[in-house]
């Protein structure tokens, strides 16, 4: 009995290994896809803005000790990342900070709850009280940052904002923002404080729209999903910024007209660009499959860089009959759907959601089929694609958020009576809608509240502006 069972464990034994040999056999055999035409159109990169109107390099450089010139060491970034990529050289040691000098400032531990970037703010929560409680280590660090803050109001003399980088690859580092975002907070602070004397409104105002303005630009601007983000998260704050100060100094909008219809003006959903942003990240992923397919190594921004390392890689590739072609081509087809759903309204994004659903399924899914065809291919395709939808959303929510201000602007110059909002609210112009619905914002009569339908995680805090109640905290 014992000789008998084990025959037939041997025999299954060398059924499944026999199985296996003739499955990666098959897997190393088949020949590659032809590369999809499409490719090129998916990755193709619009041509940079002339450099000296570009505040690339200066962002690139912001952090740069205080007796450096933040554009020359930008340039300098970006000139020797240019080089080593043009050598095929592992971009994984090149560090961004060996070029910052030895005084390059640390962050600041004072912060402004709620308010400051890298805090997320409660939805009730005044920035313009936080900002007026912590005044005194507020102007001791502008002080301290005066260079920086120089650096910072000069960002707003350039008129563009593109990637000057030639050929981005997945191990292509990006800006650091911190110290940067830093003195857009130390701004907006010293906005709220001129604000608070009448002789300085106007020119507290002026900076706002130039702020605006500038970070406008920065969003509608570049390519870069990371630099949308930053941009999307920094105009929320001046857009919720330039509402509570409407609330505590209604008489500005009159007084200060030209001014602040700047800084309400609402976005378009053709000034968020997120197709473009979403080709971006579709360029750095296919960026990640060359290296791949020429190196047999992972990059280090890689999702699977510190638990694979480049050898057992090499085997699982050649072991799992590798494609690069048609992992390339697969890689494609996730990214299309979304590259061409993010170029629709937000109301025709939430439509088709379900069919983008099922095709990012579709791109990722390790199904029986892959045990037929290129096996590697798809299980590296399905860790490093990601559903890129929410990011698309969170640019909708900001044009919302912009509508509600602009709306909010038009309300207080009307005078419209508190009853009588609803009514004005029904019969606000397009250009205010919510963008998701198609149809005027919501109001909420017993909470003072305009609202819209957020459809991002990341934005429900900023669904709605509460008005009257923006009180000085003194």
């Amino acid at each position: 009995m014992y000789a008998k069972s084990m025959r037939v464990i041997r025999w299954l034994a060398a059924s499944v290994i026999a199985v296996f040999v003739l499955l990666v056999a098959s897997w190393n055999l088949t020949p590659d896809e032809a590369l999809s035409p499409e490719i090129e159109n998916l990755i193709a990169l619009a041509p940079p803005p002339p450099a000296e109107g570009n505040a690339f390099f200066m962002i690139w450089g912001f952090e740069a000790s205080p007796e450096l010139d933040p554009v020359a060491v930008g340039a300098q970034i970006v000139a020797t990342h240019d080089r080593l990529l043009a050598a095929e050289k592992r971009l994984d040691k090149f560090k961004i900070d060996d070029f910052m000098g030895l005084n390059r400032p640390k962050m600041p531990k004072v912060n402004v709850r709620h308010c400051f970037l890298r805090i997320q703010f409660a939805p009730e929560e005044q920035c313009l009280n936080s900002y007026e409680r912590k005044s005194e280590e507020i102007a001791k660090e502008a002080e301290e940052r005066k260079v920086y803050l120089e650096r910072y109001r000069k960002l707003r003399q350039y008129k563009d904002f593109g990637n000057a980088i030639s050929q981005a690859s997945s191990e292509s580092p990006v800006p650091t923002w911190g110290l940067l975002l830093r003195m857009s907070d130390l701004v907006d602070a010293s906005i709220v404080y001129r604000m608070s004397v009448q002789a300085t409104q106007r020119e507290a105002l002026q900076e706002l729209s130039e702020e605006v303005e500038s970070w406008r630009r920065y969003l509608g601007g570049n390519d870069w999903l990371m630099t949308q983000m930053v941009a999307d998260a920094t105009l929320m704050r001046k857009y919720r910024l330039a509402g509570e100060l409407m609330i505590r100094y209604p008489e500005v909008v009159s007084s200060h007209r030209d001014l602040v219809r700047r800084i309400t003006a609402p976005l378009t959903i053709d000034q968020a660009n997120t197709a473009q942003s979403i080709k971006a990240e579709a360029r750095a992923t296919i960026g990640e499959l060359d290296q791949i397919s020429r190196t047999g190594t992972l990059s280090s921004h890689s999702f699977f860089y510190e638990g694979l390392p480049d050898a057992p890689l090499r085997l699982a590739l050649a072991v799992g009959g590798y494609k690069p072609t048609s992992t390339l081509n697969r890689i494609l087809r996730g990214f299309k759907p979304i590259v061409d759903r993010a170029a629709l309204t937000p109301k025709q994004m939430i439509e088709s959601r379900a069919q983008l659903d099922a095709d990012f399924e579709r791109a990722t899914k390790l199904d029986l089929g892959a045990l037929s065809y290129n096996l590697a291919g798809r299980a590296l395709v399905a860790g490093l694609y990601s559903n890129y939808v929410d990011y698309a959303y969170r640019l909708a929510d900001l044009v919302a958020f912009s509508r509600i201000i602009e709306l909010q602007r038009q309300m207080i110059e009307a005078g419209v009576p508190k009853d009588q909002i609803g009514n004005f609210i029904a019969k606000s112009q397009p250009n205010v809608f919510d963008p998701y619905t198609e149809q005027p914002m919501k109001w909420d009569a017993s909470m003072s509240r305009i609202s819209y339908s957020p459809h991002s995680s990341k934005h429900i805090a900023h669904s709605y502006v509460t008005l009257g109640t923006a009180k000085n905290s003194n």
